[in-house]
Parts: C-alpha cells; structure tokens; sequence
C-alpha cells in the first residue's frame, strides 16, 4: 500500500512548480557630487540639523543621475547621521537596461568616515524588475564609490 502511495505520489510531485533563484550580479562604481543647494538650517543647542537637495552623477555599472532631499543631523562629538531614511531617484543605465530606480538609503559617520547602505524599493522602464541593495563610501568632499548587489527576476 505504501509502495502505491509513493508511486502515485511522484506524478504529482513532479508537476510542482519550481522555485529558481538567480545569483546575484555585484555591480560596482564611483559617485560624485554635482550640486548641493542648502534648503535649512536649524541649530538646538549643540546639534545642527540641515536638509539640502543633492545631485549626483554616478559611473560604472550604474550610469546616470541620483537626485536626493536628505535631512542630517550632525552631534556635537562631530557624528553625522542621516534623519530617516533618505529617497534617492536615479535615472539612467544598469546591467545594459535604461530607465529610473527608487532607493531608499541610510548613512552616517560613525567610524570616521561617511558610509551607508541602500536597497532598490521599485524601478521603471528596463529596470523595473531589478531588485537588490548595496553600500556607499565618500572618499572626499566631492565624491566617493559604491557596490551593489542586483538581481532581475
């Protein structure tokens, strides 16, 4: 009876759907600033909070623009960190396809250096169905580099 059961079973089993992971790509490249237009400035005690729009014009396996309002808070012991997380609307290329993403991102200084992550939240165009997240470093004052990990299923 059980040899029966098993044997009616392997049908079935067979005609499952299948789950498929692609690996993902690593993608990797420089950044840097090409505006920063202070929007306010607010001083509580030894704190300053600024929020500012900033452009960014990113080589390597991405290619194109990010725009970004942030807000930062900066400490008295001199650690910045970002206020929330911050949005960041690229357009341009990765991995051969056009179009815009959504990042979301989170940063700070922590460690003497200003450093964060992102993750994709949605795309358009030929990147609609990118999905992935990755870390960024400024190097200096007017850019840095970043590594992402992307796939597109």
């Amino acid at each position: 009876m059980r040899k029966i059961i098993i044997l009616l079973a392997i049908p079935i089993i067979l005609l499952l759907p299948t789950a498929s992971a692609t690996i993902p790509t690593s993608i990797a490249g420089t950044f840097t600033f090409t505006s920063n237009q202070l929007i306010t400035t607010k001083t509580a005690g030894p704190n300053t909070l600024v929020t500012s729009t900033i452009t960014l014009a990113l080589l390597g396996g991405l290619s194109g623009t990010i725009e970004q309002t942030s807000t930062a808070l900066t400490t008295a012991q001199g650690l910045t960190v970002d206020v929330g997380q911050t949005r960041l609307a690229f357009t341009g290329t990765a991995e051969g396809a056009s179009g815009t993403l959504l990042f979301a991102s989170t940063a700070n200084t922590a460690g003497g250096t200003f450093h964060g992550h992102f993750t994709i939240l949605s795309g358009t165009g030929g990147l609609a169905n990118l999905h992935g997240e990755g870390t960024f470093t400024v190097a200096s004052g007017s850019g840095g580099t970043y590594t992402l990990q992307v796939n597109s299923n």
